[in-house]
């Protein structure tokens, strides 16, 4: 361990030297002057290198804009922090400069700017006019959007509204171009600063004002537009400090490209609230509408059955609560199938699927859209009482149902299937014993079992399966789609979950008449006192069965059944009780805390599920015996522990879980060792209006964005919702973004180490979205992995690279090959191989694209999975794709999977070359690593070359080819056409 010296250890060992001088002094004189001497010369040396006002570094004077939300704010030790004040911190750095900020408005700042004292603004757009006095920074500082705020909502009709505009904005013609889009008829009134326009709008002087999203949290916007970027501005004429900063700039981005976006996602918590904030062409379209019709299927109780022939059920209160939120009416068409409800929507007698099966490719075949997910369905197994497992069941399946060709139909041979219409006949069939299972909801079974038409079955497991649910338009109509979205996300989970609860109450209410249901015929044997006997042998039989449906039923839906703790639907119930008795204020400092056990995939994978609930078990108990905890629940499988504490403020909590955390006693199961990490996530109540299950949920969210071993615990803010709303936004463009060719394609060389000659290149792709900006992938595949849209993105690459490939053939230019990169997720793909065979049909030059996997293409759960990754690598192999290992030594490097992969390029990743440690231990395993990839016929090229060192030191260790900034940058496509004008 290195110890860096205090300025006070410094002057303590002075200290000592000088005591020790004046020892030998009196020992003798003569030597005293040489060490003296020798001193003199030290202190000189210090005094010559320590800071001092003489070497002090040039002081950068930043004005900040005195606002708050997440820009320039202080944080609880009055430190300034924010977007702006992060970002010009680093910038300072950057340019080797101290750095002084002042803070005020706008209108001051501009005059100190003027007269010199101050050197820089920040978080200023672009305006013609101020780019006549001020020097714009090169590239932008953050990011802003603008909103609309109006008393009465998005009300503007027939009326002349007086909207409140800073005088310095009100000349971006925007604005105007916006209002006048909109049909808002206003009269402008002018003001110098924001607090004069809050002060106007609190006092009903105006209607409205239209502002950044640096407003205080209290002012809920109607509407939203016009996302921008923010820049720095200094005073024309200030050349040396413009062209530093710039420099420093373009250095900051090279080193930290996605640094705006993260300080905007970390910082900016303005929520975003007040409805839909549905846009004009939306709104029109809805009141031409008039009525949407919107067909459900009837997938039965709770969520979706018919009463007295009408809708009921959980969807008939969603379709209750669209009808308020769009402000129309909407009919419901019931249909028994989803094949029923998709020719509905083509016919055009239908404008959406409320209860849609989320499957991408299903969509696809139909020609259909889908939303994002609003409900996950979970299917449990339901067996006779007493039935014991057997090797190979026969199953109920109900007939025409997507559902079961994902799962049973794969999951069981062909033999083991049974047929029937619904799935209360296929209960039906397990109760006469003709079939030993069948799979249904959890929520249905737990209807049927207390309705009493089946007390002879049993519902077992916590989920066999899940599928997410969503609603579905025609692939023509983006206007519908995007309402539904914003419908779904002000809908959010705790509505759908209140929905759920209100049907489960109703089906609670009802267990007044279930003896009804379960009395049995009576037979009439000989007199009235054998009546009685069977009548009373009866009534037991009954009272037993549903005294042990009754304590199955708590078990599954209050117990975790791996830990023998409760769970967390138990959690939420029994907090409401727990919470009841307190006043407000301890209310509000009662938080969520989510527990979440890290990397929990590959340690199942390693140790089994078994070994999971164990800890997760010992996890609990440990809690308990924590005096700041209130309630416990445990969701085993998941890796989760759910906790309600009792009522402290943040700071302290947080302190109470690192002290945990330190304790290593639950770490340790068994024979493991190893120490096993957790994050914590806290979600106050006060900050979820006192709404456990979005507590629980919020903090579920914030343990996610921990990170093993640091920054393990995260609190739930406005920073996480506005990474929600981010997504949200990419999601709802992304569609129509591939379709207006947004993507673009940026190529990186690839060249030989030895001659410097370009050998192809690698195709990379940027997004420069006219909503969102010039987004680079980290801010964007995540997502579209997520959501499935990276497949479509993959295949617009491959075309694209194709394309340009096949148009340098036909010009008579040479050609290089260019590698395309493929998500893991076409392993799994049904029809990914006939896509790919479609593709190099198209053009003659089939050899010139190849195709780039990751080890983690073959990292899955199952060893099914795998050799169906297997599969598909050795066919696109046989169609004539030359196929590289991309990123190796970063995954779980498989050597196995070399021998077996017909891999023609084993890629390197850069991790190992730039990694810390000994040099020749280094060069030992390139060595190694080049050798392996020739001792198996593959070429080796390493990726990250940025120095000339590295280079040489990759063609000592026997690598032919590399790629990196020291070769050429990733470029766009016409600048890679002039590289290789130069470089072939």
């Amino acid at each position: 361990m290195v110890l860096r010296k205090s300025k006070a250890q410094t002057h303590s060992m002075q200290s000592k030297q000088l005591r020790q001088v004046h020892h030998v002094r009196r020992e003798s004189r003569q030597k005293c002057r040489g060490f003296v001497f020798l001193l003199a010369l030290i202190s000189f040396a210090l005094a010559l290198f320590s800071p001092s006002p003489v070497f002090a570094r040039d002081v950068l004077r930043i004005g900040v804009d005195n606002v708050a939300n997440g820009y320039v704010m202080r944080d609880g030790h009055e430190v300034l922090v924010g977007s702006d004040v992060d970002y010009m911190q680093m910038l300072a750095a950057y340019a080797d400069m101290d750095y002084e900020f002042v803070l005020g408005p706008i209108p001051e700042l501009t005059e100190k700017l003027d007269n010199g004292e101050i050197d820089v603004m920040t978080g200023r757009a672009w305006i013609k006019e101020r780019a006549e006095l001020y020097d714009y920074s090169d590239l932008p500082t953050s990011h802003s959007v603008r909103l609309l705020y109006l008393h009465d909502g998005v009300d503007t009709a027939s009326k002349v509204l007086k909207i409140g505009f800073l005088r310095e904005a009100y000349a971006s013609p925007d604005i105007k171009e916006y209002l006048a889009h909109e049909g808002i008829n206003y009269e402008s009134v002018l003001f110098e600063t924001s607090s004069d326009v809050f002060a106007a709008y609190d006092a009903n002087d105006i209607d409205g004002f239209i502002m950044t999203d640096r407003v205080p949290l209290k002012y809920i916007p109607a509407r939203r537009f016009d996302p921008r970027d923010l820049y720095f501005i200094v005073k024309k004429g200030n050349r040396a400090v413009f062209t530093r900063l710039n420099e420093a700039q373009r250095n900051l981005k090279m080193n930290e490209p996605s640094l705006v976006d993260d300080l905007y996602v970390k910082y900016q918590s303005q929520s975003v609230r007040g409805g839909l904030m549905l846009t004009r062409e939306e709104m029109e379209y809805l009141k031409e509408k008039g009525t949407l019709r919107a067909v459900v299927v009837l997938t039965g109780a709770p969520f979706a059955y018919e009463r007295g022939g009408k809708l009921a059920g959980v969807a008939a209160s969603l379709i209750d609560d669209m009808e308020t939120n769009l402000g129309v009416d909407i009919e419901t068409i019931a249909v028994d199938y989803n094949r029923d409800a998709w020719t509905l929507i083509k016919n055009g007698e239908a404008d959406f699927v409320l209860n849609q099966y989320m499957n991408y490719r299903i969509a696809r075949e139909n020609d259909l859209s889908l939303t994002n997910k609003y409900r996950t369905v979970s299917y449990v197994a339901m067996v006779r009482n007493g039935s014991k497992p057997v090797d190979h069941p026969i199953v109920a399946v109900r007939r025409n149902n997507i559902r079961s060709k994902k799962f049973e139909q794969r999951r069981f041979d062909e033999n083991q299937l049974r047929f029937y219409d619904t799935d209360y006949d296929c209960m039906k069939a397990v109760q006469r014993g003709e079939v030993d299972v069948t799979f249904t909801q959890d929520l249905m079974a737990q209807y049927a079992i207390w309705q009493g038409d089946f007390p002879d079955l049993m519902a077992v497991g916590r989920g066999a399966f899940t599928h997410g649910t969503c609603m579905a338009v025609r692939s023509d109509n983006a206007m519908m789609l995007s309402i539904l979205d914003k419908e779904i996300g002000q809908l959010g989970d705790d509505k759908i979950n209140r929905y759920i609860e209100i049907e489960q109450q109703k089906m609670n209410d009802s267990r007044s008449v279930i003896s009804l249901v379960y009395a049995y015929p009576l037979r009439f044997i000989l007199g009235g006192f054998v009546v009685i006997v069977i009548i009373a042998l009866l009534c037991w039989r009954m009272l037993t069965i549903r005294r042990r449906h009754l304590n199955h039923v708590r078990t599954m839906l209050y117990k975790d059944r791996y830990t023998g703790y409760h769970n967390r639907v138990w959690l939420e119930a029994e907090g409401k009780k727990q919470i009841s008795g307190l006043s407000k204020e301890d209310q509000d400092r009662v938080a969520a805390v989510a527990f979440s056990m890290c990397d929990r995939v590959n340690f199942v994978s390693m140790y089994g599920n078994s070994r999971l609930d164990t800890i997760m078990h010992d996890l609990a108990v440990m809690l308990e015996k924590e005096p700041w905890v209130m309630t416990i629940a445990t969701d085993s499988r998941e890796g989760h522990v759910h906790i309600l504490t009792r009522p402290m403020y943040i700071e302290n909590l947080k302190q109470a879980i690192e002290s945990f955390f330190q304790k290593e006693e639950y770490f340790s199961v068994g024979s493991i060792k190893g120490r096993i990490f957790f994050t914590a996530g806290i979600s106050m109540l006060g900050f979820n209006s006192g709404a456990i299950s979005a507590a629980v949920n919020h903090a579920d969210a914030a343990s996610h964005f921990g990170e093993a071993g640091h920054d393990n615990i995260v609190v739930y803010d406005e920073d996480m919702h506005e990474a929600v709303i981010f997504e949200q936004l990419v999601t709802e463009l992304m569609d129509s973004a591939l379709e207006k060719e947004e993507f673009q394609v940026w190529m990186q060389p690839k060249y030989d180490l030895r001659t410097h000659r370009c050998t192809g290149a690698e195709t990379l792709v940027r997004w420069d979205s006219p909503d969102l900006g010039f987004l680079m992938p980290g801010k964007f595949i995540g997502i579209f992995e997520k959501n499935g849209f990276v497949s479509k993105l993959d295949f617009y690459m491959l075309d694209k690279t194709y394309q340009y490939q096949q148009a340098r053939y036909d010009a008579g230019l040479p050609v290089v090959p260019i590698s395309v990169n493929q998500s893991r997720i076409h392993m799994q793909e049904e029809d990914y191989l006939d896509k790919m065979r479609a593709i190099i049909s198209r053009y003659t030059v089939k050899d010139a694209v190849e195709l780039e996997i990751t080890e983690t293409a073959f990292d899955f759960g199952s060893n099914a999975q795998r050799e169906a990754s297997i599969h598909v690598v050795k066919s696109l192999k046989e169609m004539g794709y030359r196929i590289l290992m991309d990123d190796f030594g970063t995954g779980y490097s498989d050597i196995a999977l070399l021998n077996v992969l017909p891999m023609d390029v084993m890629k390197i990743d850069r991790s190992i070359l730039i990694a810390p440690g000994d040099s020749e231990r280094k060069k030992n395993l390139l060595t190694l690593i080049a050798q392996m990839g020739h001792g198996f016929g593959m070429d080796v090229i390493c990726e990250g070359i940025e120095t000339e060192e590295q280079e040489k030191l990759l063609i000592e260790c026997g690598c032919e080819y590399g790629q990196g900034y020291l070769y050429g940058k990733p470029m766009k496509e016409e600048d890679y056409t002039t590289f290789l004008e130069t470089h072939l």
